[in-house]
């Protein structure tokens, strides 16, 4: 039975398809990498490049399990109501122009 993981870290650098993958295994920030729990061998699988490397749970420092629904996206933060400039025309003015003239509220 093998359980997908979002991330684990590992004792030592781990070497899999001629590629370091150094100890913290993220595949958020490594496209194509796939980690998998496997419970009856006690062993962790990373899938990376068409390769799968095993290591065994003894070398593993740490694993957090993939949750199966997803988690919704924060919402974009809104645009800013005025043009923001940092860019001054002469000494006196602001430097930045809008809602407050630079002061703080």
């Amino acid at each position: 039975m093998s359980i997908k993981l979002k991330w684990a870290e590992v004792h030592t650098p781990l070497f899999v398809a001629g590629c370091n993958l150094g100890q913290k295994l993220d595949p958020h920030k490594r496209t194509g990498l796939k980690l998998f729990l496997d419970k009856e061998e006690n062993l962790l699988e990373v899938h990376w490049n068409q390769e799968v490397g095993y290591v065994p749970l003894s070398n593993v420092a740490v694993m957090i399990k993939a949750h199966e629904h997803h988690e919704p996206k924060p919402a974009p933060a809104p645009a800013p109501v005025c043009k923001v400039e940092a860019q001054v025309s002469t000494p006196q003015d602001h430097v930045f122009k809008g809602p407050g003239a630079g002061k703080t509220k």
